[in-house]
């Protein structure tokens, strides 16, 4: 048996055992002071997002706002381009080359050509520097950027410049010569790439303008952008036959064949699905590959007619003119940069097919995005005439829209207020814009921030957002207030804390290490963590973390828009007043928000919302269509949503209405962060599973994207408690910010959750129709269903760092969550935990469910056993919480623990022992021992252990040590025990593991303890008890299946 811990004593224990030492509250650290330099004449009047940015209280100095972001952004030089340039020299490394990025310095070449007096190209500085200065005066200096054409990283096509040497010439350029330089970026990388990311990072610090031609690049970087451009060629004449009924249809494609970028999968995918064939070019980079690629398409008898090799631009042309349409799949990722192949198709008039990838993003309005599984049916629908039509109508105005021209014009005249553009886009988050931060300002600075929005503190609706939130990963910014790292939990504000000095999460380390202090000095068991001390050590310690050998975060602190000593602010007196002040100001929204009858809804989107949110409710949200004219009492007087369906299409078309041009119908998603909506409904949440349930809620709850941190936790809370207490949990941590309308016990009292959940994923999965919301609604659906899998797949290599870094120590993790999730009015009133479903854990982290069964509950009877197998799966898994199918081998737990519901259908006399036939899984790769909980109590009583002492109605605990996997009996005596008393046996392990975590086999289930069998031996039988203290060895449990 071990001894009993505190909360605080097992938080102690975990940090040593997990950092090998006792950490310390790091030394104090500050930011370094400012140095303001000039602003150039006339800088607030001639960019619009600084002025905005003074009247917010954001920056209210323009020599700040210089100082930290206009020099590195050359915000010097741009005027002088826009004020109108006649020389213009290219340096364009790959220039003639066969290269991507050299033939677009061609093409934007020529277009400049026609709208300058005079251009040059080059392919290095040092060629662009002979030009001499009576040249380069005033001239614009262009650099046609890729990441490997200098340093030597691609010597055929490079000259071997490096980027020390580019960043000193253009230097001289500008300030000998007067020359403008400006570098373009086609690709930009993010900081795991680092031998990339540090020639980047020299460019990004110096003070030559940069600009990118991808959207979400700008956003990142805080860099104007530009469209791309349509490569400028001419068409050859050509006659479409457009009988595409009557022959196989030719899909068309070109690009350099490599599986690491293009998608060929998803390509062959759609030739074998619509019986056609291939026609295009394919680029390759040696003999080898071009083998390889033709042997691919003979194995899987593709008819194709493609050519092979870097050809010209008519060459190309002639190829591509086959095509009845054009699908350029290409694989994604994270890092930035777009695609000049889809650009080029557009000289076509072609549909042109994508799928929703960061390439291609920019492209919404000229493509149509379409999951490969998805493709062959859309383009079927777009094989009719007027459907043909219409997709090639948006290719035209694409190409009207996306000229290269354009391009090149909006180089010489734009980039001003591109550069304004998204400066205004960055400093004004709707955190920023929030109700809450407005609250925060002088009557001054009130009148001014008002002006500016148009907004009305009467009316919360007119704000862009009512509270602050913590702001997701925001790699350009330096400048932050205390309001932006200060809020109302600590797992909060340390999370904010770290992705503000750090520009990421906080690693397991670094939190065990930040607060085993106060985990060590706490009372009475607790932790001690005050907030004022905690925070002001955590921004210490994440400006020590900050940085890497090629970045390191500048950190401003300000105060009402001006620059700050960070010993002013940060300090735990400052940060506790703060705090105290934040409660109050949230406490006074939240009571005007109460007098408002009607609060902001999310949007109709999807039919499927039509056919599941209530009626009432679908009467007070706004939808892209009238729907007033349905009667959805009507439509909703059937219980099943195909019933449904059946109705809303008749009454559709009765009045009218067509639902397919402006609604998807497909699987419902997490939406974006809407951050003036304050009110929903269960069905907004509880048709998402899994990770996606936790996406939504918290988007939805507390506007931002979970933690991984969060993922972990609350994955267990999930699969232990359930949908309906995660949601509570999140209500209460918000403190009245967000409703849900119909939680109340009374609407969800015997409501299957998740059956019906169940039922309506298999509905949707069978009635789901890409082609309802073509093209710009199906389009927006992609591209969101596309961040989310984006999302997913960032947590899980947080999640699964948490995991591994805490040995699978997951009742841990739940511990801290619990305490760092304590609100303000937990603090105040610490009575209010009892309404949080998370405070149902033990000085472990071990939740105690009250499951609801669907069924009877495990009977037991005196002096006999019971063996889990498959046979019983249906009983089994009524009658249990946290447990995976049962198996031949037994029933495993699904994670660290798992309750079952037992009844005894006569008494049980005192003496009577329950025995559990007990394994457990991958020990051989746990570090040390670990402690496995069984606790036996009475049913209907909810527990909650840390806030109420003793367990209450405890039979029987064991508390024991785990050294080995082998299938043991645990023997707990129990007391009197009156028959028919339902009982919840609750098996808990505080570390477990997977499979494919230890690398045996590909099955992903975090396999806990395994129940093999059960019994009771009343006091008078034969067979003799087993000693608690000890336990009795059988033999190791059978692999799970």
């Amino acid at each position: 048996m071990t001894q009993n811990t505190t909360p605080a004593q097992t938080i102690v224990l975990a940090t040593q055992r997990l950092l090998g030492r006792r950490p310390a509250f790091s030394h104090a650290l500050s930011p370094e002071p400012v140095s303001l330099l000039s602003a150039p004449n006339g800088y607030a009047e001639t960019y619009g997002d600084v002025p905005r940015a003074r009247a917010l209280s954001v920056i209210a100095d323009p020599d700040l706002h210089y100082t930290l972001y206009g020099r590195q952004q050359g915000r010097d030089v741009l005027p002088r381009i826009v004020a109108g340039v006649s020389r213009v020299v290219v340096i364009s490394p790959s220039h003639l080359k066969q290269c991507g990025i050299g033939e677009y310095g061609r093409y934007l070449s020529d277009e400049m050509a026609k709208q300058v007096e005079e251009l040059h190209v080059v392919r290095t500085s040092s060629a662009a520097l002979a030009l001499g200065p009576e040249f380069l005066k005033g001239a614009l200096v262009l650099v046609n950027h890729g990441p490997g054409l200098y340093d030597g990283l691609n010597p055929r096509l490079s000259q071997g410049e490096s980027t020390t040497r580019l960043l000193q010439n253009l230097d001289r350029m500008k300030r000998e010569m007067e020359a403008l330089p400006l570098i373009i970026h086609h690709s930009l990388l993010d900081t795991e790439h680092e031998l990339l990311f540090s020639r980047q990072q020299q460019i990004m610090n110096s003070d030559i303008p940069s600009i990118a031609f991808i959207s979400s690049a700008g956003r990142h970087f805080f860099l104007p952008t530009l469209e791309l451009g349509v490569s400028p060629v001419p068409v050859p004449d050509h006659d479409y036959a457009d009988n595409r009924d009557e022959r196989p249809e030719a899909v068309g494609f070109f690009g350099f064949f490599q599986y690491g970028g293009k998608d060929f999968d998803s390509l062959f995918h759609l030739v074998r699905e619509i019986r056609g064939r291939l026609v295009g070019s394919v680029a390759t980079s040696n003999t080898d590959e071009l083998k390889r690629f033709e042997e691919t398409l003979e194995n899987l008898h593709l008819p194709h007619d493609l050519g092979s090799g870097w050809v010209t631009d008519m060459e190309l042309l002639e190829r591509l003119k086959e095509a009845d349409y054009f699908y350029l799949p290409q694989n994604d990722y994270d890092h930035w940069n777009n695609s000049a192949t889809a650009r080029f198709v557009t000289n076509l008039d072609r549909p042109l097919f994508l799928p929703p990838h960061h390439p291609f993003l920019d492209m919404e309005d000229g493509s149509i995005f379409a999951a490969t599984e998805d493709l062959p049916r859309i383009v079927a629908h777009f094989r009719e005439p007027g459907h043909y039509a219409q997709a090639v109508e948006r290719v035209r105005a694409f190409r009207e829209r996306a000229q290269m021209a354009n391009t090149a014009t909006a180089i010489r005249t734009a980039l001003v207020d591109r550069q304004s553009e998204v400066g205004q886009t960055l400093l004004e988050t709707p955190s920023v814009c929030s109700l809450e931060r407005f609250m925060e300002l002088s009557e001054a600075e009130q009148s001014l921030f008002m002006h500016q929005l148009g907004a009305d503190p009467e009316f919360p609706e007119s704000y862009p957002a009512l509270w602050r939130a913590p702001e997701a990963r925001q790699y350009w910014r330096k400048h932050y207030e205390l309001g932006d790292l200060v809020h109302s939990t600590l797992l909060e504000s340390l999370h904010a804390i770290y992705m503000a000095c750090a520009k990421r999460d906080i690693g397991l380390e670094e939190l065990m290490g930040l607060l085993a202090e106060g985990a060590q000095n706490g009372t009475e068991g607790r932790p001690h963590w005050p907030l004022g001390k905690t925070l002001s050590a955590a921004f210490a310690q994440a400006l020590e973390d900050k940085g890497g050998p090629f970045h390191d975060p500048e950190i401003v602190l300000l105060d009402h828009g001006h620059a700050v000593a960070a010993e002013s602010v940060m300090t735990p007196a400052r940060i506790e007043q703060f705090q105290s002040e934040k409660s109050a100001r949230r406490a006074q929204i939240t009571t005007q928000l109460r007098a408002r009858l009607q609060k902001v809804q999310p949007p109709i989107t999807n039919l499927a919302q039509l056919l599941l949110l209530p009626a009432e409710t679908l009467r007070q949200r706004d939808a892209p269509l009238d729907l007033s004219a349905l009667d959805l009492d009507h439509i909703h007087a059937p219980r099943r949503p195909a019933q449904r369906m059946n109705r809303l299409v008749a009454a559709a078309n009765a009045a009218g209405l067509r639902l397919g041009d402006h609604l998807v119908f497909d699987q419902l998603i997490p939406p974006a962060v809407d951050p003036r909506v304050a009110s929903y409904v269960l069905e907004d949440f509880i048709y998402f599973d899994g990770d996606y349930f936790l996406l939504n809620a918290i988007r939805c709850i507390d506007k931002r994207d979970p933690f991984a941190f969060e993922v972990v936790v609350l994955s267990r809370v999930l699969g232990t408690l359930g949908k309906l207490d995660v949601l509570r949990h999140l209500l209460h941590r918000a403190e009245g910010r967000v409703e849900i309308t119909n939680l109340a016990a009374r609407v969800t009292s015997g409501r299957d959750i998740e059956t019906e959940a169940q039922e309506v994923q298999r509905f949707l999965d069978a009635a789901r129709d890409p082609l309802f919301g073509l093209v710009s609604p199906r389009n927006a659906y992609e591209i969101a269903k596309r961040h989310n899998t984006r999302w997913w797949l960032r947590t899980k290599t947080g999640s699964d760092a948490l995991w591994t870094g805490s040995q699978g120590n997951v009742g841990l993790l739940t511990l801290i969550y619990a305490y760092l999730c304590e609100t303000p009015s937990d603090r105040a009133n610490p009575a209010g935990r009892r309404d949080d479903p998370i405070w149902q854990i033990d000085r472990k982290g071990c939740l105690h469910p009250e499951p609801e069964t669907k069924g009877v509950p495990l009977r037991l009877s005196l002096n006999t056993s019971m063996r889990i197998n498959p046979e019983m799966a249906e009983t089994f898994t009524a009658a249990t919480i946290g447990f995976h199918a049962p198996e031949a081998a037994g029933a495993w737990t699904n994670g660290p623990e798992g309750t079952l519901l037992l009844r005894s259908e006569k008494a049980i006399p005192a003496g009577t022992v329950l025995s559990a036939e007990l394994g457990f899984y991958g020990g051989e790769a746990m570090e040390g021992p670990r402690h496995l909980s069984v606790m036996l109590r009475r049913a209907g009583q909810p527990v909650m252990p840390l806030l109420d002492g003793d367990v209450p109605a405890a039979f029987g605990l064991l508390d024991v040590i785990i050294d080995r996997d082998q299938l043991t009996a645990f023997d707990m005596v129990l007391p009197d025990i009156p028959a028919e008393t339902d009982c919840l046996l609750h098996l808990s392990l505080d570390r477990v593991s997977s499979p494919a975590q230890l690398g045996l086999s590909d099955d992903p289930r975090q396999l806990g303890v395994l129940l093999r069998g059960l019994g009771l031996v009343a006091p008078d039988s034969e067979t003799s008890p087993q000693n608690p203290s000890h336990s009795k060895v059988e033999k190791e449990p059978e692999k799970a299946e």
